[in-house]
């Protein structure tokens, strides 16, 4: 926590997606990062949604352990940049985030790590008008399919009507 109550890296969550500054981090001043801690149990998952109106140089998704280390990448999937990652047809990109591979594209292995950090990374070479928006939904591995076709429809109908949300039941945050 911070001195003033809040987390500055909100857990199962993201922080609205946002440009690198010295108060994030610093960083390339075109990139756009947004980050979170993921806390998992071993039958839990999150679904990760994220909507990319521009399209970056490079996009990539990252776990790692609470120390900013990398997890062991060379025999798990636990990072995805926008070339290994599959696009839905309604271009967004929807990754999972679990302990174990739920048989759907986009899966991150979290290595048995329990409690991690999350970052997506867009790089872009010039500042973007629109940035990117991201959406996650913590649910049980066994559910991981019923939220990716609730969050695929859900983006479908905002695409139909603007003020269409997505109506799935379960905690759902978007920025």
């Amino acid at each position: 926590m911070n001195g003033d109550g809040k987390r500055f890296m909100p857990r199962n969550d993201f922080n609205a997606p946002n440009a690198a500054t010295l108060a994030t981090g610093g960083g390339q001043s075109t990139n756009v990062y947004a980050g979170g801690v993921y806390e998992l149990g071993p039958d839990e998952a999150l679904v990760v949604e994220a909507h990319v109106p521009i399209a970056p140089l490079y996009q990539g998704f990252h776990l790692a352990n609470l120390w900013g280390e990398s997890l062991d990448y060379a025999n798990h999937q636990s990072s995805l940049n926008a070339f290994q990652s599959e696009r839905d047809a309604d271009g967004a990109f929807r990754y999972v985030v679990a302990h174990r591979d739920p048989g759907v594209a986009n899966w991150l292995d979290t290595t048995g790590v329990p409690v991690g950090f999350m970052t997506f990374r867009w790089t872009y070479a010039e500042a973007p008008d629109d940035v990117p928006t991201v959406v996650v939904v913590k649910t049980d591995v066994a559910d991981v399919r019923r939220h990716l076709a609730c969050l695929y429809a859900g983006g479908a109908r905002a695409r139909r009507s603007a003020s269409a949300k997505p109506t799935c039941s379960g905690a759902i945050r978007q920025y």
